[in-house]
């Protein structure tokens, strides 16, 4: 809590990111809360608060903004899955080094709570229509799986050794409007984007992989009242709790345009699953919250904000 202000203050490092900048104005719409963004760049336009520059895991760094009693929401990972198969040692040394020193400040800052966003599409491994509940067993698959949960388990540490309050998030597939254009956020922008582009969509494997997607508003909503709350040494998955196959996304896209598409398929990844679905029971007892957004809701929205984009 802020002392001065009333309100309680959170620090959000990767707020400049996809799923950041969605929290962040969240956050600072409400009223109630001081933010401080942690990022390695300013965004660079009026869109995001003023950014600390720095990284996550620089300890001296953190230790000049973290304050007593702060929320720490931990959302900065500085890759996706193919980037972290591709350099495992740059994954582990960036990610899990870099959270440990983030523990570590939060620890000599006394700071309230941390939430830290892991990846239920990942750490459970491979899991059917039924959906993985969080006390499912953990087998990763990829790298980047790996990675979250290791970092999990180093919280779990924190709290077992100094008492440092947690909630782990483990959310599923997120898409929708992202502020930053440069950067691709996933397989329903990317087809999205390809399709108005006329261009050609590559599809690993046969289209039938099915993945839990969450459109951006939903998820952020479950971890806009996740800070607002009190919730502690929790672990919530937030999804839908419904498997989406990557042919049904191309064919719901293909509907929303009102044509065909180019797709090219090509065998699939050693790290992509055949299915993961999240069980989302937790996240509506613990926190009153559901998914709003249906799939077909979703795209056509994220269609309609593109082609505004394009066509302003």
């Amino acid at each position: 809590m802020n002392q001065r202000s009333g309100k309680k203050r959170v620090v959000v490092t990767g707020g400049n990111g996809f799923i950041g900048r969605h929290i962040v104005r969240r956050l600072m719409t409400a009223g109630n809360f001081d933010v401080v963004v942690v990022d390695k760049e300013s965004p660079g336009d009026a869109i995001a608060i003023p950014t600390r520059c720095g990284s996550f895991g620089d300890c001296a760094f953190m230790r000049t903004i973290l304050q007593e009693h702060d929320t720490v929401l931990h959302l900065a990972c500085s890759t996706i899955p193919a980037m972290s198969e591709k350099d495992r040692r740059a994954d582990i040394c960036d990610n899990i080094v870099g959270s440990v020193e983030l523990l570590e400040a939060c620890v000599e800052r006394r700071v309230a709570r941390l939430i830290f966003m892991s990846s239920g599409g990942t750490v459970y491994g491979t899991h059917g229509a039924q959906g993985a509940r969080e006390d499912s067993p953990t087998n990763p698959v990829s790298s980047h799986g790996a990675m979250k949960l290791a970092i999990e388990k180093y919280i779990a540490v924190f709290r077992a050794l100094h008492a440092l309050p947690y909630v782990i998030v483990r959310a599923s597939n997120p898409y929708g409007w992202t502020y930053e254009r440069k950067k691709n956020q996933g397989i329903i922008d990317v087809a999205l984007r390809k399709a108005l582009k006329n261009e050609t969509i590559t599809i690993w494997g046969d289209g039938t992989v099915a993945r839990d997607f969450i459109y951006i508003d939903d998820l952020t909503e479950a971890l806009f009242r996740i800070v607002d709350g009190d919730l502690a040494d929790e672990i919530i998955n937030v999804g839908t709790g419904i498997g989406v196959s990557v042919n049904r996304i191309l064919s719901t896209i293909e509907k929303t345009i009102g044509r065909d598409l180019h797709k090219e398929y090509v065998p699939e990844r050693g790290f992509d699953i055949a299915s993961n679905v999240l069980c989302v029971q937790k996240a509506l007892m613990k926190l009153g919250w559901g998914p709003a957004t249906t799939i077909e809701q979703g795209i056509r929205t994220l269609y309609v904000a593109m082609m505004r984009e394009d066509h302003p």
